[in-house]
Protein backbone atom coordinates (compact mmCIF):
# COMPACT_ATOMS: atom_id res chain seq x y z
CA UNK A 1 0.00 0.00 0.00
CA UNK A 2 1.38 3.37 -1.03
CA UNK A 3 0.42 6.45 0.95
CA UNK A 4 0.67 9.79 -0.67
CA UNK A 5 1.51 12.60 1.66
CA UNK A 6 0.86 16.17 0.71
CA UNK A 7 3.74 18.36 1.70
CA UNK A 8 2.59 21.71 2.92
CA UNK A 9 5.02 24.50 2.33
CA UNK A 10 4.94 27.06 5.09
CA UNK A 11 6.12 30.43 3.91
CA UNK A 12 7.60 32.78 6.39
CA UNK A 13 6.65 36.41 5.92
CA UNK A 14 9.00 38.39 3.75
CA UNK A 15 11.38 40.80 5.39
CA UNK A 16 12.53 44.14 4.13
CA UNK A 17 16.18 44.36 3.08
CA UNK A 18 18.48 47.01 1.69
CA UNK A 19 21.32 45.97 -0.60
CA UNK A 20 24.27 48.34 -1.03
CA UNK A 21 26.89 47.42 -3.63
CA UNK A 22 30.09 49.08 -4.76
CA UNK A 23 30.60 48.23 -8.42
CA UNK A 24 33.68 48.39 -10.61
CA UNK A 25 32.58 49.80 -13.96
CA UNK A 26 33.54 52.53 -16.38
CA UNK A 27 30.19 54.05 -17.37
CA UNK A 28 26.72 54.83 -16.10
CA UNK A 29 25.24 52.41 -18.62
CA UNK A 30 27.19 49.50 -17.13
CA UNK A 31 26.08 50.52 -13.64
CA UNK A 32 22.45 50.60 -14.72
CA UNK A 33 22.93 47.16 -16.27
CA UNK A 34 24.30 45.84 -12.97
CA UNK A 35 21.33 47.36 -11.13
CA UNK A 36 18.97 45.67 -13.59
CA UNK A 37 20.79 42.37 -13.04
CA UNK A 38 20.45 42.72 -9.28
CA UNK A 39 16.72 43.45 -9.63
CA UNK A 40 16.42 40.42 -11.90
CA UNK A 41 18.23 38.21 -9.33
CA UNK A 42 15.90 39.38 -6.58
CA UNK A 43 12.80 38.70 -8.66
CA UNK A 44 14.07 35.28 -9.79
CA UNK A 45 14.45 34.25 -6.15
CA UNK A 46 10.88 35.37 -5.40
CA UNK A 47 11.55 38.82 -3.96
CA UNK A 48 9.83 42.13 -4.60
CA UNK A 49 11.90 45.21 -5.38
CA UNK A 50 10.29 48.24 -3.80
CA UNK A 51 12.82 50.97 -4.52
CA UNK A 52 16.13 51.51 -6.26
CA UNK A 53 18.33 54.54 -5.91
CA UNK A 54 20.21 55.85 -8.92
CA UNK A 55 23.89 54.92 -8.78
CA UNK A 56 26.28 57.51 -7.35
CA UNK A 57 29.98 57.69 -8.10
CA UNK A 58 32.22 57.42 -5.03
CA UNK A 59 35.94 58.06 -4.76
CA UNK A 60 38.03 56.48 -2.00
CA UNK A 61 41.29 54.70 -1.35
CA UNK A 62 39.55 52.06 0.76
CA UNK A 63 37.82 50.10 -2.00
CA UNK A 64 38.76 46.49 -2.53
CA UNK A 65 40.99 45.19 -5.29
CA UNK A 66 43.01 48.40 -5.70
CA UNK A 67 40.15 50.46 -7.09
CA UNK A 68 39.86 54.14 -6.19
CA UNK A 69 36.51 54.82 -7.87
CA UNK A 70 33.28 52.86 -7.68
CA UNK A 71 29.56 53.35 -8.11
CA UNK A 72 27.21 52.83 -5.17
CA UNK A 73 24.10 50.86 -6.15
CA UNK A 74 21.20 50.63 -3.68
CA UNK A 75 18.09 48.45 -3.86
CA UNK A 76 15.37 48.06 -1.23
CA UNK A 77 13.32 44.91 -1.47
CA UNK A 78 11.17 42.35 0.30
CA UNK A 79 12.65 38.89 0.39
CA UNK A 80 12.16 35.55 2.10
CA UNK A 81 14.68 35.15 4.96
CA UNK A 82 15.28 31.49 4.09
CA UNK A 83 16.38 32.38 0.55
CA UNK A 84 18.69 35.27 1.42
CA UNK A 85 21.75 32.98 1.44
CA UNK A 86 21.05 32.00 -2.19
CA UNK A 87 20.89 35.67 -3.14
CA UNK A 88 24.18 36.38 -1.35
CA UNK A 89 25.90 33.55 -3.25
CA UNK A 90 24.66 34.94 -6.55
CA UNK A 91 25.80 38.46 -5.65
CA UNK A 92 29.24 37.12 -4.67
CA UNK A 93 29.42 35.48 -8.10
CA UNK A 94 29.16 38.84 -9.86
CA UNK A 95 32.75 39.86 -10.65
CA UNK A 96 31.97 43.55 -11.10
CA UNK A 97 30.74 43.95 -7.50
CA UNK A 98 33.64 44.99 -5.27
CA UNK A 99 31.79 44.98 -1.97
CA UNK A 100 28.23 44.54 -0.83
CA UNK A 101 26.21 44.98 2.34
CA UNK A 102 22.73 43.62 3.01
CA UNK A 103 20.81 45.27 5.83
CA UNK A 104 17.57 44.16 7.42
CA UNK A 105 15.27 47.17 7.48
CA UNK A 106 11.94 48.05 8.96
CA UNK A 107 9.11 48.02 6.49
CA UNK A 108 9.44 50.69 3.82
CA UNK A 109 6.04 52.15 4.61
CA UNK A 110 7.29 53.16 8.03
CA UNK A 111 10.42 54.72 6.60
CA UNK A 112 8.36 56.60 4.03
CA UNK A 113 6.11 57.84 6.82
CA UNK A 114 9.08 59.11 8.79
CA UNK A 115 10.44 60.81 5.68
CA UNK A 116 7.07 62.51 5.15
CA UNK A 117 7.07 63.61 8.80
CA UNK A 118 10.53 65.10 8.40
CA UNK A 119 9.42 66.91 5.25
CA UNK A 120 6.44 68.35 7.14
CA UNK A 121 8.73 69.54 9.95
CA UNK A 122 11.03 71.28 7.47
CA UNK A 123 8.05 72.89 5.72
CA UNK A 124 6.78 74.19 9.08
CA UNK A 125 10.22 75.61 9.85
CA UNK A 126 10.27 77.33 6.46
CA UNK A 127 6.82 78.81 7.14
CA UNK A 128 7.90 80.10 10.55
CA UNK A 129 11.04 81.67 9.05
CA UNK A 130 9.00 83.32 6.31
CA UNK A 131 6.58 84.69 8.94
CA UNK A 132 9.52 86.09 10.89
CA UNK A 133 10.87 87.69 7.71
CA UNK A 134 7.47 89.32 7.10
CA UNK A 135 7.44 90.70 10.64
CA UNK A 136 10.97 92.09 10.21
CA UNK A 137 9.95 93.71 6.91
CA UNK A 138 6.92 95.31 8.56
CA UNK A 139 9.12 96.66 11.34
CA UNK A 140 11.55 98.06 8.78
CA UNK A 141 8.73 99.77 6.93
CA UNK A 142 7.45 101.23 10.21
CA UNK A 143 10.90 102.58 11.00
CA UNK A 144 11.18 103.97 7.47
CA UNK A 145 7.74 105.60 7.81
CA UNK A 146 8.77 107.17 11.12
CA UNK A 147 12.01 108.43 9.55
CA UNK A 148 10.05 110.00 6.67
CA UNK A 149 7.64 111.72 9.06
CA UNK A 150 10.51 113.03 11.14
CA UNK A 151 12.18 114.37 8.01
CA UNK A 152 8.92 116.04 6.96
CA UNK A 153 8.48 117.63 10.37
CA UNK A 154 12.08 118.83 10.42
CA UNK A 155 11.72 120.14 6.86
CA UNK A 156 8.56 122.09 7.84
CA UNK A 157 10.27 123.66 10.86
CA UNK A 158 13.13 124.96 8.73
Amino acid sequence: MILKLNIIEIKLPMRCYELNCLTKVDSNEEVKQILENIVKLIKEEGGEVMKTILPKKKVSTFFAKGEDEAYLVVAMFYFSPEKIENLIKRIKGEKRILRYLILTKKHLKKTEETINQEIEKVEKEIESVSKEEKIIKKEKTRIEDIDKKLEEILAEEQ
